[in-house]
């Protein structure tokens, strides 16, 4: 029985070949360049996240940007980090960040 399951395996004569086309597939996003006052906002935002809070945060990693919403399990100011379910992000790679809480402030 294995040996006529290997009959109706795909056969790959182009090692590498899928990989290749996946990578080429990707877009490279040039990097967003924030304004000051931007910056002073989201610094403003960054500073009033607690650990608990659900915020919807949006960062650039391998030259993309990711959107991810989840709740915060730690964040730690001095090291430049904070880290949402399982995930740590670099503040430094944040661009946006939102939270129903962070709405009642004026920035």
């Amino acid at each position: 029985m294995n040996q006529r399951a290997a009959i109706f395996r795909p056969f790959n004569s182009l090692k590498g070949y899928q990989e290749l086309l996946q990578e080429k597939e990707k877009i490279i996003v040039p990097e967003r360049i924030l304004s000051e006052d931007d910056l002073e906002i989201l610094n403003r935002k960054i500073h009033c996240v607690q650990k608990g809070m659900m915020i919807t945060i949006e960062y650039r990693e391998n030259n993309e940007y990711i959107q991810q919403t989840g709740i915060v399990s730690k964040i730690d100011l001095q090291n430049g980090y904070i880290q949402i379910v399982k995930k740590r992000i670099n503040l430094k790679n944040v661009v946006n960040l939102q939270a129903d809480e962070l709405d009642v402030f004026d920035y």
